[in-house]
């Protein structure tokens, strides 16, 4: 028996779950758009840009349908 050999060698790892907060939105986002709901309010930005994590939506009239994406980054930032 090969003690040495990593595939065969039982061992045990600590793996950090710690994400980054911007992720974690993400990730909540993306959950809410797999089941089949998300509620927009599309008026917030007639008032106010656009904040990184936050969802929005907007139609591209040249498709015909609405986007749905995630603000990663806003004027100024280095993505």
């Amino acid at each position: 028996m090969d003690h040495g050999n990593h595939l065969t060698s039982p061992t045990t790892r600590k793996v950090s779950r710690k994400r980054p907060q911007v992720k974690n939105e993400i990730v909540d986002w993306l959950k809410a758009i797999i089941a089949g709901v998300v509620l927009v309010n599309k008026l917030i930005y007639d008032f106010r840009d656009p904040k990184p994590s936050e969802v929005v939506v907007f139609r591209v009239r040249k498709e015909g349908r609405d986007f749905i994406k995630v603000v990663i980054g806003v004027a100024g930032d280095t993505i």
